[in-house]
């Protein structure tokens, strides 16, 4: 009996310092790096219009016979832009609201 009480409250302090650790990783500041891809991806719009992509080739080798290759866009677009979709830069104070 004493023994497994031992033994839990060995485990409840191993969770009770791995909970710590996880809590202080979460709260810990993000890097320079860090903040700039969330205020990139904050801003970006990724707009694809009319696309077309093709491509066939039947098992054949060295281009011996029925080969086909094709692509066509009409708007590929990559824009800043808010909430709303308006094309325009949110700064970091705006991001933050």
């Amino acid at each position: 009996m004493m023994q497994v009480k031992i033994k839990n409250e060995k485990i409840s302090q191993i969770e009770f310092k791995k909970e710590t650790k996880q809590e202080k990783f979460n709260q810990r500041k993000d890097g320079y790096f860090e903040k700039l891809k969330k205020l990139i991806l904050a801003n970006i719009v990724f707009e694809i219009k009319n696309f077309h992509l093709r491509f066939e080739d039947n098992d054949n080798i060295i281009f011996d016979e029925k080969f086909s290759f094709g692509i066509s866009f009409e708007l590929l677009s990559l824009s800043p832009s808010d909430v709303q979709f308006n094309k325009r830069f949110i700064n970091k104070e705006e991001h933050q609201k």
